[in-house]
């Protein structure tokens, strides 16, 4: 993919593919390589680029595209048993947890619920996210979280206090 970015952030400092080159320590057409996408640059690399034209790593290398298509994925409510008397800690651990690790995107609901049947956890902590491996190690690593987290439907199970 092409890196539109990089060329614009070389123009806005008025600066040739070979003035860059000097700078950075490489030669014109690995300039031109990288801003066509046809090679893919050593973190060491773009740190140099990112210095020379005063841009971070995420201003010029970083693809929000993934991020963006994770966040349009469907997500579920999922009851995690709790420890009784811990809903409120696990739910500031979580929310903390989240923000920690700006995964805000994946995990974007937490709220403790009353319970309205009993085939439900007594004690829990709903959680509505994208299930993915680094979602639920997030959630997983909660202390006072007591098993894997069961997709139960909100308002058939709990409802919201």
């Amino acid at each position: 993919m092409k890196n539109k970015r990089l060329k614009m952030a070389r123009m806005e400092v008025d600066m040739t593919q070979e003035g860059l080159a000097q700078v950075v320590g490489v030669t014109r057409q690995t300039i031109g390589l990288i801003e066509s996408g046809a090679y893919n640059p050593t973190l060491n690399v773009c740190v140099l680029i990112c210095n020379a034209l005063g841009k971070t790593l995420d201003e010029l290398f970083w693809d929000n595209s993934e991020m963006e298509l994770m966040s349009r994925l469907p997500r579920r409510w999922y009851a995690l048993e709790v420890k009784a008397g811990n809903e409120a800690p696990v739910k500031s651990r979580i929310e903390t947890a989240v923000m920690a690790r700006n995964y805000q995107h994946m995990i974007t609901e937490v709220e403790i619920p009353e319970r309205i049947n009993t085939e439900a956890f007594g004690n829990c902590v709903m959680v509505k996210m994208v299930m993915t491996n680094k979602s639920w190690s997030i959630i997983r690593g909660i202390e006072g979280v007591k098993q894997h987290g069961q997709v139960l439907e909100k308002g058939k199970y709990y409802r919201s206090s």
